[in-house]
This record gives C-alpha cells, structure tokens and sequence, in this order.
C-alpha cells in the first residue's frame, strides 16, 4: 500500500522562513506524539514500506519535483512564465527521457504569432529564476488542450513533447532565406518551434498527410518539393539544396477543367444540374462491384456512431450540413454504372445529405442501447441508391436534453479515414460558430476537387514506368498464408467480420515514439516493420508481401482538405534474412520511400497483370487523424462519450494501426473474415503484435531473428502440456524402450538394410544388448558420453542401440569429417569410451578415451550376454550429443535428452501411417538431428530403415524401389527430382534443415504416386 510521506521528531524545521503560509500548509500537528506541540512534515513524497523495513520513492503527490537534486516548485516556473507580456497561459511538467534523465519542458500560447520565440523566453526566465528552474525545451502551441472542467489536460501534452524529444542534433539556425522559410513553414505545421535545419522531419512527427500541409504552405512562399523529396531529404539542411525557387506567377494548381476526363459522347450524355463528371477509380469501382454482389453482407458499409455529450441545436446542425453539402463535392456526387462508356460519378450542384431525428427520451439507458442496436443493424441492410447523391445520411438520436447519439453512414467509395475525420472536424467546428461557442475562421473555398485525384490515376494508369516497376516488384512472390487453427464450427456460414481491439500499454507507446525518432523514420514505418515480422514468423517464409493502404492525396493546397477516397492498396514486399529491428525499420521505410513515386497505380491492374490471383491475404495501415486536434482547446459543452464503428473487409485479415491525435494513445484493431480465422487464434495474433512491439522497444539493437513470437502460456502449452506423457507411457520415455517394445512384437521383422545385408528386430536387438553389455563393463552409464565414428553400415545402427541400451549417450562423429573437427569436438566433449573401426584410427586424434573397435574387438563384445543390460535409464538422462557447424566459431554441442527425442518419435507414430513408416530412407549423417527421425522413428513404429550412404544413392537401396518415406533436405530431393530418381513406390516426402519454396513442393507433387509433402523445417 501507498502514501504519503510524513516526517516528525527530533531535528525537524520549525517551518518556512518568513512564509506563515507554507508553514501552515506543510507543518501539521502530530496525532501520534506524547508530547503537546509535537508536528510533522508533510514531503509530498509518495512512498511504500518494503518487508524489510526500507522506504520505496514512488513519486510526487503534489505539483513539487526533484530534477537533477534540486526540489522545484512547477508552479513558480508557470507564474514566471506567465509573466512575460507576450505569453498567455504556461504549463511545465517533466519528463523523462533516457531512463533516468529528467527534464522540464514548458508549453506556452502566445498573443502574437511567432512572438516570443524559445530563445526569446530563455533569456527572460534567466533573470527571474535559478538556473536549474530553466526548462530545456519550451513548445509554443495555439491553445493549451483542457478536461472538460476547463483545466489543462496534462496528459494530451504527450504528442507535442514527443516534437522535442523527437530532435536528434543541437538546434542549428537557418543561414540562407530557403533555410528560414522551411523553418518557419516546419514550425507551423508542428506548432513548435524553433525548428533548426538538421531537424529530421520524421523525428518531429511528420508524415504523409503533414507532408501535404508541407508542400502547399511551401509554395505559398515561393518554394517547390515533391513529397518523394521531402521523403528522401528530410532535413531543412537536405531539403533547401533540392527544392526549387517558384518564379512570382508561377501556376501552383493543376487546372484540371470540368468533364476534362470525359470522351465527346459522355459529355453530350450529361444532364442538367451537373457541374462536373469523371470516371470511378479502379478502387471505387471495385468496391461497388463487391456491394453489389455481395449486397447481404453490408461490404463497404461504413456507419460511425458518436456518442456525445452536449445540448444539441438541430437546426444549427441542418444548415451546417447544408454548407458542408455546398463545398464539398463529394457529397454532391452519385454513381451511374451503365449510362455511359464506363462507371461515371456525376457531381450536381444541388444535393441535401438526409438528417433524421429520432427522440428516445422516453426511454431508460438500456432500452435506448437495445433500440440504437436494432437500428444501426437496419441501416447495414439499408442499400444506398448509386443515382442518388450523397452516398451518405445521418441519424440523430436525441436521448436526453444533454445527450445525444449521431450516426453516420456512408459508402466506403466516397470517404477514406481521414476524410471522415476532416469532416467530422469541420462539422463540429462550424457547429460551434454558428450556436455561439467559438468564433467562426472562414474556410477557403476548395480549388482542388475528387476529380483532381482521378486524373492522377489515370496518368499512372497510361504510364509505362509504373507498370514495368510493380511487374518487376512482384515477380516470384508467393502469398503469405495465415495458418488456419482448427475450429468446432465446420460448416460454411455467411461471411462475417470479426473485430478486435486494444490499446497498447504507455510505456510501449512511448517506448515507439522515441524507437521511431531515434531512426529517422515515421512511426508508420515501425509499425509495418513490426506487422511484416509477425507475418514472416506465423507463414513461415523470408520472403513477406503485404497490402499497405497508402493515401495519394494531392500536394498542394487543399490535398488534405479534400474529401474523397484518396487510398490505393499497394504490395510492401521484404526479404526478412535476419538483423536488428532498427535495420529492420529502416529496410522497410526505404521500400515504403522507393514505391511513392507508383503509388497511385491501381492494385487491380497489379493484380490483372499477375493473372489474377491474389497478391496478399493481409492489409495494413497507419491512421492518425491529427485534423481532430482542430476539436481541442475550446470551452465547448461537449464531449465524445462512446463511438462505434460497424466496418466490412475484404481481406482474411486487416490490420489497422491508430494513434489517437489528442492522447496520443496507440492502438491495434485487427478485422477478420470469421469463416477462416476464429476468435482464439485472432487472440493470439494480438499477443504477437504486442509481444514484438515491445521486443522492439526493449531492445531496438537486438536481433529480430532470435526473438520468438510463442506467449508465456503458448510455452508453457508447448513445452509442458503437449509433452505431457500420459501415465501408461512414462516407461517409454526412453528410445531404445520403444525399440525394445517392437522387438517383442516382430522379432523377425525387418529392421534394418543396407546394400545387400539385412537384419531382423531380434538380431539387432541382440547384436546391441551385446555391445551394451560391454560398455556397462567399461564403466559406461547414464549421463556417460560415449563416442562413435564408424562408416555406414549395419554396425553404425548397433553401435547407436548399444550406446542407448548401456545408459550412455553418444556424441555422433563423422569419419568424413576433417581431422581438426574431430580433433576439437572429441576435446570438447571428453569421451569416457571412443567406438570406431580400425581402419579410422589414422583420421582420429589421439584420446585419453577407452577405444573400442567393433571390427577388431567383436570376438570380445560377442562374449557378452544378450539380454538387455539393467541399465536404470531415465527420461531426463542425455540420450545423444550433436555438434554445430561452426559457422559462427567454434562447434558448439547440443545435448538431448531421451524423453525430448521419445516424444519427437511418439509423435510421428501418431502422425504416419504404418504404411509410410513401412521402408524409410535413412540418408542423413549421424550428425545432424534428421538421422534420429530417419533411424528411430521406423525401429520404434515397426517399420524398415533402409539405409544408404547419401540421398542421391535411393537407386542403390536394396530392394531396389520399396521406399515409402524419404526424410530428406529440399536440395537433395530437388536433385533426385531432376535424375528422375524418386522411385514410384514413395508416398510421402518430409523435408527439413533448409526454407522449403512453394515451386519445388509443386514439382514433387507432379509426381503422380507422391501423397503428401511435409515441411518439418518449423
């Protein structure tokens, strides 16, 4: 339990000097003192007692911090600042950098623009306070966000000091007149300043909407760059070098005339009361063709519910709608699918958006839910009239005199995100001039429109470029397919979309925040990096290809005014071969930057160009509506108490990515197609996300490759649970017991070939309990290591089961190893016996190890007894110990044990069918973990091991073509492929220890008599 700090006893102050007040507020009498007079101090310090009696610093129960050992009053710096005849209000808090490092940063809002600047106010605080009561960073904003009590909403301040923490260089001034234009057109769109030229546009919070407001208020004082520009020079520095000087009159739009895209016939076709017409974009057409067949399932059906808290004045908000109507030409526009040479949307120049008002004060809170439910799923089922503008209409539901439901439904085709959160702004915005609650700021009139939009994707339509450039990017790539998890609910069902949401933890949001400033690279880009990660792990492949939602909204003036669906699904295609997640980052923001320039080219002609198919079963996009901040900092009656969203998808999964533009709080919202996905695994998927977000954040240097995806319970499923033997196979935990057991079946069986030579169950069973006995002889016991270099051959398999049998583990050795890597495994493992065959001994180094040659010293081990040794062997005792390549240095060895390699063989039992087990090819090197599957999963099950000296010599198997599983690498069975060696009596394939592509599964499965390929690589 918590509180606060209180301090008493001999030594403590009689109170504040000359300042009564403060005594009386900090000094109060002790209640717990014998002796009269007694008072304690009240720190203001937040503490916890520990069990062993220390005190634990939680942190500050009033407006008093501790920054770098000196005790600061926050409110003596606000009054300070206050002070300064420029400035209006003034809000200091802390925060925290590098762990550790605190620091003070104050926001303030100013009388005149630009007036004073942060160095301004740095020299004037410097003659009213201490040096260490001078904050480090000082933003300037327009207003201050408040709580719905009128107090500065400290917690909104989080975004705006992301912009401080955000700048990577000591503050450098601009030197030439580009320099300080860009600086100052930097400082507008952050709303902070200043702003120094080694700045990094992204470290400061900019993105491709911001990147709009950049370009359009860049021109408007005289200098031109392109948004590919700003992206690969994002830097004042940089920028200045590259942009270019407009010559006074210079044309700054595009002048795009009205019907412009039209052939002659079309525009005779039009009617009266059309100001303007152009063709549907390939994406709205797209999604109207999908409303229109699928009309059951509200595809494209967006309807928005807001929850508000506010009187409402309906006819202030009917002649608002009226002059949102009139600038806005989407919301004059209808669709006409036949009447001319392709899908025309028609703008009129008279439209009224329909507004019903419903009163349900009459009903209590729940009957009101129960009702606004039944409707909103009405209005799902509600299609929209093409011909008939706007493909939108709002309800509004008056639920008390102080509350209020509006819902907003509208065709997808006609608003993306951020145009819906434009229009909600300048909705309310102009709600609150006209009822008298803010001043009105007249809009300009909008020069650019929709059709603007379309011409530019009809020039990237006609463009040579962008069509051999996406060709190029998508040639070889194959779908990344989520694995589906089995499910109760069989059957075929209506499609659905599923939805899950959370919002992530703030440590991991600002965690991010500072990841993504700390590379240069939007925040956008961390977050795909991260969905691209998640997506190589749960399909298993290196080589990942998403749908990434890109807007290409006009630069210029009013691009981020306009209301349109301004978006094109674009594929981000990576090669994830292993790295650091910041490497990882920056690959995926220069593939985000190399695509801008084609990123207007339709994914429909991508997808037409690739036969058809489908390029991706997952989306992802990054929406962060900044425009809503244009709803904060006014007194307003009003505040948003719930807001629902009802959203169709077409793909099997859509991740959207959210930053709240007022609490900077970052969210995940994964919709899904529930006829694939179910809910347990959606859950899952959500961990993951979050689980590499903040491997990202706990180390942005670490390697993305070694961390894992599996949750705590996931592991503890996986390692624990699905290990789990039941009672009556505890006693086969150990290899050679599930051996033993099919011995006693099948004596005569056949267990193992090689060339012309065979034996049965009962000879190997022998020839092994023979050589066990031995071992046990020489001190050979559990946990004992025992090595074996012999060639390939029948001995090779008894030397293996005589090893087990005897309770020792071997450490495999490979006679066609070099000598120095035997040299340094046989020193690092220090054998206590050495089993080989005399012609090997000149390859050996030599050992202090017991040699046992099994060519030479049989006569002796064949005088042992043939019973199985008594050997107490257990499951958690080592069974055998492999050697790594030593790619990376030296070998290291790998220990298993027998319960680890018991369960991998119970496991394939279940898996095979006797039939495939029936003769299995064992070609693998003793070495290497595939040998285990190749030997002891067919001994254990029954079946045949045919062994030969590499995959290539199948041909040589005796008999010849009476394989029934080969256990193999991809580019061993790629070669017996192509010698047409792969016998017709193989039915199934397991291939491991190297990526598996989908074209070489395709090639085996041409062959006619092959059943099943199994991907055991993970």
């Amino acid at each position: 339990v918590s509180g606060e700090l209180y301090i008493g006893g001999e030594g403590l102050a009689r109170g504040y000097l000359r300042r009564p007040d403060r005594t009386a507020e900090s000094f109060i009498p002790d209640p717990y003192a014998e002796r009269l007079g007694s008072r304690l101090y009240r720190s203001g310090d937040v503490v916890k007692r520990l069990l062993d009696g220390r005190i634990d610093f939680i942190g500050r129960g009033d407006n008093q911090v501790k920054v770098r050992g000196h005790r600061i009053e926050l409110g003596e710096i606000e009054k300070s600042i206050e002070e300064h005849p420029e400035v209006g209000r003034a809000v200091v808090i802390v925060r925290e950098g590098r762990p550790g490092e605190k620091r003070l940063v104050a926001y303030y809002t100013t009388e005149e623009e630009g007036e004073p600047t942060a160095t301004q106010l740095r020299e004037y605080l410097e003659t009213k306070v201490p040096e260490y009561m001078i904050p480090a960073a000082f933003v300037r904003m327009k207003d201050l966000p408040l709580t719905m009590t009128g107090k500065v909403d400290r917690r909104r301040l989080a975004e705006a000091d992301e912009i401080e923490a955000g700048r990577q260089q000591e503050y450098v001034e601009p030197r030439s007149e580009n320099e300080r234009i860009l600086a100052e057109v930097w400082a507008e769109v952050f709303g902070a300043e200043p702003v120094g030229i080694r700045d990094n546009y992204f470290a400061l919070g900019g993105d491709s909407i911001r990147s709009i407001q950049m370009t359009a208020k860049a021109k408007a004082r005289g200098i031109s760059f392109t948004i590919e520009e700003l992206f690969a020079h994002p830097t004042i520095e940089e920028l200045a070098k590259v942009a270019k000087q407009l010559e006074r009159g210079e044309e700054a739009g595009r002048g795009r005339r009205a019907f412009s895209l039209l052939s002659e016939t079309d525009r005779e076709r039009i009617p009266e009361g059309i100001e303007d017409a152009y063709p549907l974009t390939r994406l709205q057409a797209g999604m109207v063709f999908h409303s229109e067949y699928m009309p059951e399932t509200a595809v494209y059906h967006d309807i928005i519910s807001y929850h508000i808290q506010g009187e409402m004045n309906e006819e202030a908000l009917r002649a608002v709608l009226a002059e949102m109507v009139s600038r806005h030409s989407i919301l004059r526009t209808s669709f006409d699918l036949t009447g001319y040479s392709e899908p025309m949307q028609l703008v009129h120049t008279l439209a009224e958006l329909p507004l019903e008002v419903r009163d349900l004060t009459a009903f209590n809170e729940a009957a009101q839910e129960e009702e606004l439910m039944i409707e909103v799923e009405e209005e799902k089922v509600r299609e929209f009239d093409w011909k008939r503008a706007p493909l939108m209409r709002m309800k509004l539901y008056l639920r008390s005199r102080d509350r209020y439901q509006l819902v907003v439904s509208f065709h997808h085709a006609i608003l993306d995100g951020w145009g819906l959160a434009t229009f909600m702004t300048e909705l309310y915005q102009r709600y609150w001039a006209r009822t008298g609650q803010r001043q009105e700021t007249p809009l300009q009139e909008l020069k650019a429109s929709y059709g603007d939009y379309v011409a530019l994707e009809r020039e990237a339509l006609k463009s040579e470029e962008c069509r051999r450039y996406w060709e190029e990017k998508l040639i070889g790539s194959s779908l990344v397919k989520i694995p589906r998890w089995p499910r109760g609910d069989q059957g075929p069902k209506l499609r659905k979309v599923g939805r899950k949401a959370i919002t992530f933890p703030p440590e991991i949001t600002e965690g991010l925040n500072r990841f993504a400033a700390s590379v240069g690279a939007p925040l956008k880009s961390v977050m795909l990096a991260a969905h691209l990660r998640v997506l190589s792990l749960i399909g298993g492949q290196e080589d990942v290809i998403t749908g990434m939602v890109w807007h290409g909204r006009l630069e210029g003036g009013d691009g981020d005014r306009v209301l349109g669906l301004f978006l094109n699904t674009v594929p981000v295609r990576l090669r994830l071969m292993g790295g650091t997640w910041k490497a990882l980052v920056l690959e995926t923001f220069d593939a985000e930057r190399e695509m801008l320039p084609y990123r207007r080219y339709p994914m429909a002609e991508m997808q037409q160009s690739m036969g058809g198919q489908p390029l991706f079963e997952t989306s992802f996009d990054f929406l962060h509506p900044h425009v809503y901040k244009g709803l904060s900092g006014f007194k307003q009656d009003m505040s948003l108490l719930a807001k629902e969203e009802v959203t169709e998808t077409n793909f099997t999964l859509a991740v959207h990515f959210l930053q709240d533009p007022l609490s900077s709080e970052l969210g995940l919202i994964l919709d899904y197609d529930d006829n694939e996905l179910c809910a347990e695994q959606i859950e899952a998927l959500m961990g993951y996300y979050t689980g590499t977000l903040a491997a990202m954040v706990g180390d942005p240097s670490g390697r993305y490759e070694l961390y894992s995806l599996l949750s705590q319970s996931e592991r503890h499923q996986l390692l624990n649970e699905w290990n789990d033997l039941e009672p009556e196979h505890r006693d086969l935990q150990v290899i050679h017991a599930l051996f033993e057991r099919q011995a006693r079946r099948a004596p005569d069986a056949l267990a193992v070939t090689f060339l012309d030579e065979q034996m049965s169950y009962a000879e190997l069973n022998e020839r092994a309990n023979r050589l066990a006995n031995h071992l046990v002889s020489l001190g050979v016991g559990p946990e004992t290591l025992v090595g074996v270099c012999v060639e390939r051959s029948l001995e090779m398999v008894v030397a293996l089961m005589g090893i087990l049998k005897a309770g020792g583990a071997y450490v495999a050795l490979d006679p066609v190893y070099p000598k120095e890597r035997l040299s340094t495994i046989l020193a690092d493992a220090s054998p206590a016996v050495l089993l080989t065959e005399q012609r090997l001994l000149d390859r050996l180094p030599q050992v202090e190890a017991a040699l046992v040659c099994l060519d030479t010293d049989w006569g002796d081990i064949n005088q042992q007894g043939q019973e199985n040794p008594l050997a107490e062997v257990a499951g958690n005792n080592l069974a055998y110990l492999l050697y790594t390549s030593g790619s990376t240095g030296k070998p290291k060895g790998v220990a298993i044990e027998h319960h680890s390699a018991a369960m991998l063989i119970e496991w394939a039992s279940q898996l095979f069918a006797p039939e495939q087990l029936g003769r299995v090819l064992a070609s693998t090197s003793i070495c290497f973990d595939l040998s285990v599957f190749e030997l002891f999963v067919p001994l254990s099950a029954g079946g045949t091991v045919v062994l030969v000296e590499n995959a290539l010599a199948l041909s040589k198997a005796e008999p010849p073509g009476e394989v029934t599983l080969i256990n193999t690498v991809p580019s061993a069975i790629a070669e017996l492929l192509r010698a047409e060696a792969v016998t017709a009596s193989v039915r199934t394939i397991n291939l491991a220890g190297e990526p598996l592509h989908k074209s070489l599964v395709e090639q085996i499965y041409s062959q006619n008599t092959v059943e099943q390929v199994i991907n055991l690589y993970g």
